[in-house]
């Protein structure tokens, strides 16, 4: 297993920075660890229920949505335009008499537009929020990965004795 490197800010291990960066080793582990862990899981926890307040499933369903009626409608319209020259170039009759479809699909062609852009822009103002807690998630989940090399708590068993056995690296 790779040697654990400290994430930035943190002392290396066996030591603690001093002013001026020199590194004063300590005998045993540095203190507060287990309730910086604790610390730790629970920022980590409350930083995911934030995160999730910037959930990205509404944002992506209106863009999809609104793309979708976009091209439907202007697939609709393109047909419309094609059947109409067709009956204009073969026929001497009326061929105006699709006036409430080319209204509708102007009418879906305007909504889905607007459930489009409406929906890009409110993922793209979801997007930096999430991923700056994001950041911090990891950063955490570094600094305990980090700390967590440092202790390690087993079960120790032997005849006529039973307890744990708490190893710290430093």
């Amino acid at each position: 297993m790779p040697a654990a490197v400290p994430p930035a800010g943190m002392p290396p291990p066996g030591g603690m920075v001093q002013p001026g960066g020199t590194v004063q080793p300590v005998g045993m582990v540095q203190p507060g660890v287990i309730q910086r862990l604790r610390y730790i899981d629970v920022e980590i926890e409350r930083l995911e229920e934030e995160q999730s307040e910037y959930s990205l499933g509404g944002p992506i369903t209106m863009t999809a949505i609104g793309g979708g009626t976009l091209l439907v409608s202007l697939y609709v319209l393109l047909v419309i335009e094609v059947a109409d020259s067709a009956c204009n170039a073969n026929s001497t009759g009326d061929c105006d008499g699709d006036e409430g479809v080319t209204n509708l699909a102007y009418t879906a062609a305007l909504v889905g537009t607007g459930l489009t852009v409406g929906g890009l822009v409110w993922l793209f103002n979801r997007i930096p929020p999430r991923r700056a807690l994001g950041r911090q998630i990891d950063q955490l989940e570094k600094e305990k990965r980090y700390l967590r090399h440092q202790v390690s708590v087993a079960p120790a068993f032997g005849p006529g004795h039973a307890g744990l056995r708490l190893q710290m690296a430093f």
